[in-house]
This record gives C-alpha cells, structure tokens and sequence, in this order.
C-alpha cells in the first residue's frame, strides 16, 4: 500500500513540473513536457507545452466561479484557437479529458471565438495541480446567464491533460 501511494505521489509531482519543450503541429506526436496532447481525426497527436500555448493569442477575463472564492482573472488561449493551431477541423465535437480521466465532450456549438478559453494563468500567474491547474477550461460565468448553466458548468474541466476529435 505503501510503495502504490509513493508511486502515486511521484506521478503526480512528476506532473506539476515546468516544462520547456516546444512543439508544433507538424510534429504529429506526444513530447515529453507536454501539458496537452490533442489528438486529430486522423489519429496524429499535437502536444503542446506551456511556451506554445502562451504563444497563442490570449484572452483573459474576471469572473467567479462555483470553486472558488471571489472573482478571478483568468487567461490563456481560446479552445477554437488551440484547437486551430493544432489542425483540428471546425464544427468537430471534442471530447476533454482531466488528469483523474474525468471526461466531458464539447458540441461545436459549445466552442465560440473567443470562449471558453484554457486558462493557463489565475490572476496572472501560472497555477498548480493544487490550484486545478495547471489547465483549466473555464467561461465568462458572470457575463451571461447562458455560461451558468448546469451544462456550462460540467464542461469546466479542471486538469485538463488532453483533447481528442470525435467521430
């Protein structure tokens, strides 16, 4: 029992490591480093790490949430836009997947331009597994009722490790 929570526990540390790797969508496999993988239709894998998702134009946001105390500064890229960059067709469904393989799937209407976005930072710094980081997809909950909804609210994966094209 013992030997299963330390490998555990270093799995998980082993996780909320900084990474450096830079990836593209060329590159059609996992990199170690990776904060995300999204795997296209045709099966290829995108990983990306966190200097390319910074890379990305971003998008940030005051809001609250059910999770946590008082309103917070959100950034980080839009889905359309990651998904974009990783050559991932629009109008796809994606399914999200949590690093405890807790899984939501996002209809194409889900995805808008600019929302929801995966927020990389909280009030402007990058933030832990601790904090349900280090990627969260997260909308604008306070800037309209359509964002909280029960619907809206499950798809907000925290822990985000991956994104894969549905059929």
């Amino acid at each position: 029992m013992l030997r299963q929570f330390i490998l555990c526990f270093c799995a998980a540390f082993t996780l909320a490591l900084p990474v450096s790797a830079q990836t593209s969508p060329e590159s059609g496999s996992a990199q170690e480093g990776a904060l995300l993988t999204v795997t296209r239709a045709t099966g290829d894998t995108v990983s990306l790490d966190r200097e390319t998702l910074d890379s990305l134009p971003q998008e940030t946001f005051r809001t609250s949430t059910t999770w946590t105390e008082g309103i917070i500064e959100f950034s980080g890229p839009a889905l359309k836009d990651v998904l974009e960059f990783a050559g991932v067709e629009e109008d796809r469904s994606i399914a999200a997947r949590a690093i405890n393989d807790y899984q939501v799937v996002f209809a194409p209407h889900h995805i808008e331009d600019r929302v929801p976005i995966i927020a990389t930072k909280l009030d402007g710094a990058p933030f832990s597994r601790r904090d349900r980081g280090p990627l969260w997809i997260v909308f604008p909950y306070d800037s309209s009722d359509s964002y909280r909804t029960e619907e809206v609210i499950s798809l907000s994966i925290w822990q985000l490790v991956d994104l894969t094209v549905r059929p």
